[in-house]
């Protein structure tokens, strides 16, 4: 029977029963769920940022399109690496899983930036590849990995692991401001972004004592039951926020063609005050039903 019993709770993705199950609400209310959320932003912003741009770097310094290639080789290697620190070191030692691998990158950058003659030099290039391919295949990978090892349900796994999505957005948007730094600073600014971001990212990981959530979490006052919703209410409310921006757009261009030659600082009030009015009847109608 006990066999049995055990089998049951290997199926359901358990290994203790007598383990205390992380919920949702339980990874919400913890300082290393966000320094693991804010840290992966900050490098899928600089990893993508890099990755985009870095071939016109490059062309600036003569470089051909093979060593262009070179880098996107270490890259794709790195993620290999990335897989091994997320499935092999991140369950013994998290902090070294994510923290060295970022000081790693930094120090690459570091070079990169100060010492130009680098920029075309094959080896380096795969080697710095290999760092940011690290970095950037790791924290998805131990993301999952230490989100399992508070062997929450499948709903509450579902709902963590979903609340990273803005990462995969960042990285999305990443090229874009790159492009536009690029424009602005040149190059330096750029690889100076990317030191940026992975030093942010080890500042904010620091103060967290550990990133696995194998302890039991701490008992919350009083939680709220768990109420079931229609899938159209939380479609509605996912999709509020871009509702919600088109508006705001469609009011901002109706404000220009009333009044082209009205002040921007203007307009760019109306739009705001008509956002704060819209969320505002949002979260009315939102505590009313």
């Amino acid at each position: 029977m006990t066999i049995c019993n055990d089998a049951a709770d290997v199926r359901n993705g358990f290994e203790d029963n007598r383990t205390p199950g992380w919920t949702l609400a339980d990874f919400l209310s913890t300082y290393r769920y966000w320094a693991l959320f804010l840290s992966a932003v900050l490098v899928a912003l600089g990893g993508q940022g890099i990755s985009t741009v870095l071939p016109l770097i490059l062309m600036d310094a003569a470089s051909t399109y093979q060593t262009i290639g070179i880098f996107h080789l270490g890259v794709s290697m790195g993620w290999i690496i990335g897989a091994f620190l997320a499935f092999v070191v991140a369950p013994r030692n998290g902090r070294a899983a994510l923290i060295w691998p970022c000081l790693v990158c930094a120090v690459l950058t570091i070079t990169f930036l100060f010492l130009s003659g680098f920029w075309s030099f094959p080896p380096f290039l795969i080697l710095f590849g290999l760092a940011c391919g690290a970095v950037q295949g790791g924290f998805p990978l131990a993301l999952a990995v230490f989100l399992m090892g508070g062997r929450p349900g499948r709903i509450d796994f579902a709902g963590a692991l979903l609340l990273f999505s803005p990462t995969v957005l960042t990285a999305m948007f990443a090229p874009m401001g790159a492009s536009m730094l690029y424009g602005l600073a040149g190059g330096w600014g750029v690889v100076s972004g990317l030191v940026a971001c992975m030093l942010l990212a080890v500042a904010v990981l620091m103060p967290a004592r550990g990133f696995d959530f194998e302890d039991a979490p701490s008992h919350r006052h009083r939680p709220r039951q768990p109420r079931r919703r229609s899938p159209l209410t939380i479609a509605a409310i996912l999709l509020s926020p871009f509702a919600t921006l088109a508006l705001a757009s469609l009011v901002n261009h109706l404000a220009m063609s009333a009044d082209p030659g009205a002040d921007e600082i203007r307009r760019l009030t109306v739009v705001l005050l008509f956002m704060i009015g819209c969320s505002t009847i949002a979260a009315l109608v939102y505590l009313a039903f």
